[in-house]
């Protein structure tokens, strides 16, 4: 029997959006309830050791909240 290996999977319905536009998220996992946050990407990779600059946007219906965790299956 394969163990599982990730704990929770998700994605956005877009890649970039401007500030007022909607954001869907997509999120199955295993765990009861997570808690999500939102990054703004402030740049690129100066090297392969390096972090990718980010900085935390706050999105009041979403950020530093518990969300209910739900496994979704994979077709």
């Amino acid at each position: 029997m394969m163990k599982e290996r990730l704990k929770i999977v998700g994605y956005a319905d877009k890649i970039s959006v401007q500030p007022g536009e909607e954001l869907k998220f997509m999120v199955s996992t295993s765990s009861p309830k997570y808690t999500a946050g939102i990054v703004r990407f402030s740049g690129g990779m100066t090297g392969p050791d390096s972090d990718l600059p980010s900085e935390p946007i706050f999105a009041p219906c979403f950020s530093g909240l518990d969300q209910l965790g739900r496994k979704h299956g994979m077709e």
